[in-house]
């Protein structure tokens, strides 16, 4: 991910601000964020009725986290490439050795 995420309090401040009718280009800019991010975290958060709500979002956003946290690293899921990973490891092998890349 580039940048950074999205608080808590700008997402009420998003909030607040589509409430009072702003622009999504005037929240970016006191948000000192790109148009582009707000409106992006505008229509992948809001309710499905199309409001956007603050809370909500955070919820979303977190289950999301979870869900992305559950992935699997290649050598956890297949034991048998672990071991042969391991044993090349292991052997001391030129091609294994940082030396022996060098």
């Amino acid at each position: 991910m580039n940048g950074r995420e999205i608080t808590f309090l700008e997402r009420q401040r998003v909030e607040l601000n589509l409430a009072g009718k702003w622009s999504i280009r005037r929240i970016a800019k006191t948000l000192y964020r790109n148009h582009g991010v707000i409106s992006r975290e505008i229509q992948r958060n809001s309710k499905p009725s199309g409001k956007y709500s603050a809370v909500y979002a955070e919820e979303q956003t977190k289950k999301r986290r979870v869900c992305r946290g559950n992935v699997r690293r290649k050598l956890d899921k297949d034991e048998r490439l672990r071991d042969y990973v391991l044993s090349e490891l292991k052997c001391g092998r030129n091609y294994c050795n940082p030396k022996g890349c060098a």
